[in-house]
């Protein structure tokens, strides 16, 4: 069963054409980290946990992972972790903003 006082994880953004603002997608202003292609989540998940001093962003275009990821993330209590479904090339060419992310996380592109 899936906590409903949880935070969404997956943040749907007021535009697809402009840069997002971090502070939209996460309360607590931390260091950022993004992974590219989050699949189901479970590097995504797992390293999450162990920080809870830093946010997370996992971009993934397939809604069946990032919803993967959601419950594994509901389940764990995380509240660091977001997900944005979108295609990576465009998400880091149009919508995430110089210099907002410090850590850039790619495994297994295709």
């Amino acid at each position: 069963m899936t906590d409903t006082s949880a935070p969404a994880l997956i943040f749907r953004p007021r535009s697809f054409f402009e840069p997002l603002t971090i502070g939209e997608i996460f309360a607590a202003p931390q260091p950022l980290e993004v992974e590219i292609g989050a699949g189901d989540g479970s590097f995504l998940v797992n390293y999450t946990a162990l920080h809870p001093e830093r946010n997370f962003l996992g971009v993934e275009r397939l809604l069946g992972r990032l919803k993967k990821v959601e419950r594994k993330a509901q389940r764990m209590g995380l509240k660091n972790l977001r997900g944005l479904r979108i295609e990576g090339a465009y998400f880091t060419e149009y919508l995430l903003p110089a210099g907002a992310a410090d850590v850039i996380h790619i495994y297994f592109a295709d």
